[in-house]
């Protein structure tokens, strides 16, 4: 109950919850597809919970220790029994064939504000979005932000050509030149759809969006999706007496999106719909639900998490992201710029992931070719949502209630 009100209170916290450490053990996790994280959480709690009984009985045991002892037994049971045969019967086909990119660009050449670094970020992408000899897959995905300017001005022949004309904004339009000559290298290399993470920048209405922005073969857009949950002093400041908390190096507040929109990928002369969500979105169970009732296929979560070096968080933020292929028993496509990027099944397995000629998982370039599987199962979880978070609510409420009606007087000296 406490997880489920942090994963909303204050625009939500969705990190470091107890069923997010059985993220490797899947026969465990599988129960997430009805009740979320939640169920896994409320299971390590009841175990735990009848333990601590159990040791402040000693020595003598009651019966409710006994009783409580075979019903979390029980559970315990019933949930691995639940998770194996799971497993075993979730149908998958081959979906799309992706190619990610994970660059590796370090946040210190992500925010430095010479015009040449940002060029080299750009580059990189392209040099590993060429495809090996023979393959053509459906789906080249850049990480989060990996483009170093707006891409709708980038890509806006007029107003690049009327900053050309201001003697203060030339170099800012040369760079822009370079910029889409290396989009026009990128579209010869790797002429496919191609979702990439950009920032988009609209001065008249004075909007910033974090998006990601789906093309053609040829280059032409397709569509855009804006963030919707963006981080509080991340990315905004709630109130305007708060804005010292943000740190300056992140620029000007975001505007959220409104959205959930979903992209339309051809396969085989058929349109896949897909979703994506960026960065921590995949952290909040209902934002990806949505997608996926909306009618997503299949999910891509882009990330950049090089805030966040060679650190921990990494492999949490991966966490999560395995528990909302398990709630909503659909295939994601991973794509981090410090990794770790991987491929994960409808039953939360890492098919793939990309690491380095050492094994490393974290801070290290390279890509990613494989496809994507696809579900034929619709879970409970995302039809229904999280009635079990709120049964818990419920519950404590109740044995709250019960709690302070049985209290004895407080003039009763054992009360």
């Amino acid at each position: 109950a406490l997880e489920f009100i942090r994963n909303g209170f204050l625009t939500g916290f969705s990190f470091f919850f107890l069923g997010h450490t059985q993220h490797e053990w899947l026969p465990v996790i599988q129960i997430a597809d009805f009740g979320g994280a939640y169920a896994v959480s409320f299971l390590i709690l009841a175990v735990n919970g009848c333990l601590a009984d159990v040791a402040l009985s000693r020595p003598r045991l009651t019966r409710r220790n006994v009783v409580a002892a075979g019903a979390v037994v029980a559970l315990v049971v019933a949930t691995l029994a639940y998770g194996v045969a799971r497993i075993k019967h979730i149908a998958t086909t081959e979906g799309p064939q992706v190619l990610m990119v994970q660059a590796n660009i370090a946040q210190d050449l992500k925010i430095s504000p010479t015009l040449q670094d940002g060029l080299t970020q750009m580059r990189r992408h392209v040099d590993l979005s060429d495809p090996p000899a023979g393959l053509r897959p459906n789906l080249v995905i850049w990480p989060e932000t990996s483009l170093p300017a707006p891409i709708n001005i980038m890509l806006d022949d007029p107003f690049v050509a009327r900053l050309k004309e201001m003697p203060e904004y030339r170099e800012w339009a040369a760079f822009l030149e370079q910029c889409r000559g290396e989009w026009t290298r990128l579209r010869e290399r790797a002429p496919t759809h191609l979702l990439v993470g950009a920032e988009s920048y609209f001065p008249r209405e004075k909007r910033r969006h974090n998006s990601a922005y789906f093309f053609g073969p040829g280059g032409e857009p397709l569509g855009r999706y804006d963030k919707i949950h963006i981080v509080v002093f991340g990315e905004y400041a709630p109130l305007e007496m708060l804005r010292f908390l943000r740190p300056p190096v992140m620029g000007p507040d975001l505007t959220p999106g409104r959205t959930a929109a979903l992209f339309d990928l051809p396969i085989e002369g058929r349109a896949m719909p897909f979703g994506v969500t960026i960065c921590y979105e995949d952290a909040n169970p209902a934002l990806f639900r949505r997608f996926v009732r909306n009618g997503a296929r299949f999910m891509v979560n882009i990330t950049n998490d090089g805030w966040f070096r060679d650190s921990m968080e990494l492999d949490q933020h991966l966490a999560l992201c395995v528990f909302r292929a398990v709630e909503n028993r659909v295939g994601v496509a991973r794509n981090a710029n410090t990794g770790i990027s991987a491929i994960i099944g409808p039953d939360g397995r890492l098919l793939q992931v990309v690491t380095g000629p050492d094994g490393r998982r974290r801070v290290v370039a390279g890509r990613l070719i494989g496809r994507v599987p696809l579900s034929q199962t619709r879970s409970a979880y995302t039809r229904y949502g999280d009635v079990f978070a709120w049964l818990c609510i419920a519950g404590t409420a109740g044995l709250a209630a019960v709690a302070i009606l049985r209290r004895k007087p407080t003039g009763d000296p054992h009360a």
